[in-house]
């Protein structure tokens, strides 16, 4: 304790509050678009008073600051957000910060992009009673089909063509061949971009569902949306369901990619437990062998996602190091539009 070395302990006196009620406030300033001008206090700070202005921050998180990105905090007293004041550094466990020597990556610049997937495979009205039971809805959509993101069509075609320019590899799957069976198949990319519909199915959503795999398993619940994910069985062209669970995300290639984006809405949160962290699509992708995972905390606007995500590749091929590429991006949309809605929903996670 009294050792100048030894680590400092600050303990946030508000657990359960920040867990419950506290939170649900954020989550609602945020949905609503409001100006949240509390949740600063709460959640940042207890830490914010031993930091110094400038300060970069490693955070490796549990429990509902899985669920908070620290940066879109705004603290009225300064007319500040933290993302103004401190660089911060995500990892998803301490490990990554003592040294140890990394897995080689990929030396060829090579990619592979996802997105405009073809839910439905076409078809106008392919979930019903007899084919998938509505399966739309169980991912939180109104109505029968899952609805088309036209906007990652023009965030995969800019990507790609920034990529080329900077003398990259870049293969691009889009409608009916942005399939789960294609992003099975990469083979060790050092970046895989995923545009598209992502999900988290949490104990409430599970009530009335009947499928007994995911109610056992919580890497089943949460997952992205791929070609197929829609239409019946009958007009799935392979035996994937075009639904890449966390569960099957760990099992891909990917032990030399340097960046995973999953540019989608909700792609962070999975079952939190206190002790054991996340179980969702980001660990998932480290598992995997991914060296960095960027990834979304709540619904995004996707035009300001594909404005965020043009950005943050122009920073990133110019040459700055991705986390300040990330920052950088972040800050030119926030100039753009104030609330965290449209700028705040991702974040960077590892090395």
């Amino acid at each position: 304790k009294k050792s100048s070395t030894s680590p400092e302990v600050v303990v946030w006196k508000q657990g359960a509050q920040l867990e419950g009620r506290k939170f649900k406030y954020h989550r609602n300033t945020i949905k609503f678009h409001i100006n949240d001008t509390i949740s600063h206090k709460f959640f940042w700070q207890p830490l914010k008073e031993k930091l110094q202005n400038g300060t970069t921050v490693y955070l490796s998180c549990d429990g509902v600051f899985n669920k908070v990105n620290f940066n879109s905090l705004y603290e009225a007293a300064t007319h500040r957000f933290v993302i103004d004041d401190f660089r911060l550094r995500q990892v998803s466990n301490t490990r990554e910060l003592v040294g140890q020597e990394s897995v080689a990556k990929s030396s060829v610049n090579a990619a592979s992009l996802f997105g405009f997937a073809d839910f439905n495979l076409g078809a106008t009205d392919v979930v019903s009673q007899n084919t998938k039971r509505g399966l739309a809805r169980s991912f939180g959509f109104d109505g029968e089909d899952i609805p088309v993101l036209p906007a990652t069509e023009k965030e995969i075609d800019e990507i790609e063509q920034l990529l080329k320019t900077n003398q990259w590899e870049a293969t691009s799957f889009k409608k009916s061949n942005a399939t789960e069976e294609n992003i099975k198949k990469a083979n060790n990319p050092k970046l895989i971009h995923i545009a598209t519909h992502g999900f988290f199915l949490s104990d409430l959503d599970m009530e009335d569902n009947e499928n007994s795999e995911l109610n056992s398993n919580p890497l089943f619940r949460s997952g992205v949306l791929l070609a197929g994910a829609g239409a019946s069985r009958d007009a799935l062209l392979s035996q994937e369901d075009g639904v890449l669970t966390a569960y099957e995300a760990m099992n891909l290639n990917l032990d030399q990619t340097e960046l995973v984006v999953l540019s989608a809405c909700e792609t962070g949160l999975g079952e939190v437990r206190n002790g054991e962290g996340v179980y969702g699509l980001q660990r998932s992708f480290l598992v995997a062998g991914a060296n960095t995972v960027l990834m979304s905390l709540w619904q995004v606007d996707d035009v300001a996602t594909q404005q965020l995500m043009n950005a943050f590749y122009s920073f990133w091929l110019k040459g700055a190091e991705k986390h300040e590429a990330f920052r950088n991006a972040q800050l030119s949309m926030k100039e753009k539009y104030q609330v965290p809605y449209f700028w705040g929903a991702f974040v960077l996670i590892g090395n």
